[in-house]
């Protein structure tokens, strides 16, 4: 959901957003492994790069989004994002162009989309 939200953060903010399926690998493969003890993937200089301008431009687009939308709590972004109109047009999106290991993920957020009062966690 980490790799969607911020998929759906910089579609609002710039209108465009990064292909999601490096974020997905970073934070599902490398990240996975590294915290249970195994050994990760080998990651190039560039994907590296790549990522640290990722983070900075996510950083960039939550500060400017939570300040014109006044939001202050972790919870009330998640649930702006979430929410969001655009999610069932970015899920298809998604669907159309970046594989089948997000269905799941896809079909909990247009779960979320449609109830956005209800609690669903990561």
């Amino acid at each position: 959901m980490l790799a969607f939200r911020q998929l759906v953060l910089s579609h609002v903010v710039s209108g465009g957003f990064r292909e999601p399926n490096a974020t997905w690998f970073l934070y599902s493969r490398v990240r996975s492994a590294a915290v249970h003890g195994e050994e990760p993937p080998p990651v190039d200089d560039a994907i590296v790069d790549s990522f640290e301008w990722a983070v900075r431009d996510t950083l960039n687009e939550y500060l400017t989004f939570a300040s014109t939308q006044n939001i202050g709590r972790r919870g009330k972004l998640i649930k702006a994002l979430t929410s969001h109109p655009d999610v069932p047009k970015l899920v298809d999106w998604i669907r159309t162009n970046a594989g089948n290991d997000w269905e799941a993920y896809l079909e909990k957020a247009l779960l979320i989309a449609e109830h956005p009062t209800e609690q669903l966690h990561d």
